[in-house]
């Protein structure tokens, strides 16, 4: 806020500060956090086959893929997660706290613990992006996977129902 020959605010400042409360109580009540209105994004999916190509890490269980989901905005950055035989996870790959990309080796998958760990100030990640701990502010979005474990291959959505249905599986939402 600008102060004015250091006495005190002027009018100007004072109304800023002001409406940025008022922004940032809005938001609040809504259920809605100023780093989630700055992350979303629009839809998309993206069909990967772990027999082949950049995805062939994921062949191992415990191991992880960064990927860029294209959207109808921009695209999204994900981590696709080997976490059992039979599943696929993906997760946002941006750490809330300090911007931090979590491919490795700042993003380290815990494969015993289940969790994602940004290395950058050790925030910790539930398999359904919920903050366990950490100075993060807030968990990070999981993406809906459709995988066959069979075939290997599989399919990540993003926006649209995808969101809906992430929502309802991490209990986030509005």
């Amino acid at each position: 806020m600008k102060r004015d020959d250091g006495a005190g605010l002027d009018r100007r400042g004072f109304l800023c500060g002001m409406a940025a409360c008022g922004c940032a109580a809005a938001l609040g009540a809504s259920g809605c956090t100023i780093a989630e209105v700055y992350t979303q994004t629009g839809a998309g999916e993206l069909a990967f086959d772990i027999n082949s190509g950049e995805f062939a890490a994921l062949q191992t269980v415990g191991e992880t893929v960064p990927v860029d989901v294209e959207t109808s905005a921009d695209p999204a950055p994900v981590l696709l997660i080997r976490n059992a035989e039979d599943s696929v996870i993906a997760l946002e790959r941006i750490c809330p706290h300090t911007l931090c990309d979590m491919t490795a080796p700042i993003g380290v998958w815990d494969q015993p613990a289940q969790q994602l760990i940004c290395i950058c100030h050790t925030s910790i990640f539930a398999t359904d992006g919920a903050l366990v701990s950490g100075p993060s502010p807030r968990g990070v979005a999981a993406y809906p996977v459709v995988f066959d474990p069979a075939t290997g291959q599989g399919v990540v959505r993003i926006g649209g129902e995808a969101d809906a249905m992430a929502q309802a599986l991490t209990g986030a939402g509005p």
